[in-house]
């Protein structure tokens, strides 16, 4: 599989959007736990995922091709990031059904983010500088 090449990519991107267009963007956090501890390589191929990043790199990536970053957000903590990787389908059809184990699973999420670190990130940022 060849590597794409993530300048080409941030290029192509910023030659779709028109000025003062916006783009939103999300990729997996090299900060996520289950990445730090190694055991998510396997669904980071089988998803796709070619690299991850952290929000500083990211941000410097797209300030340094032209787009000003004015939104960042870090999500998705180990609970609800585990339910995906490990294919947790009948806990996800139970959160579903029961609304009270969604919440529960959301506030577990949500402290966990907070604790152990995102495992996705959101950036939106302004294309600057074209004509």
């Amino acid at each position: 599989m060849a590597v794409l090449d993530k300048f080409a990519a941030i290029k192509k991107i910023y030659g779709l959007i028109k000025k003062n267009g916006l783009v939103m963007i999300t990729v997996p956090s090299e900060n996520a736990p289950l990445s730090k501890l190694g055991v998510i390589k396997k669904f980071d191929q089988i998803s796709g995922h070619l690299r991850r990043y952290t929000l500083d790199r990211l941000k410097l990536l797209l300030e340094e091709n032209n787009f000003k970053v004015i939104y960042t957000q870090k999500t998705e903590g180990i609970w609800r990031n585990s339910l995906y990787v490990f294919k947790l389908n009948l806990i996800i059809k139970l959160a579903n059904k029961f609304p009270f184990l969604s919440d529960l699973i959301t506030w577990l999420d949500n402290l966990s983010l907070k604790l152990l670190g995102e495992s996705q990130l959101i950036i939106v940022a302004k294309v600057v500088g074209k004509v």
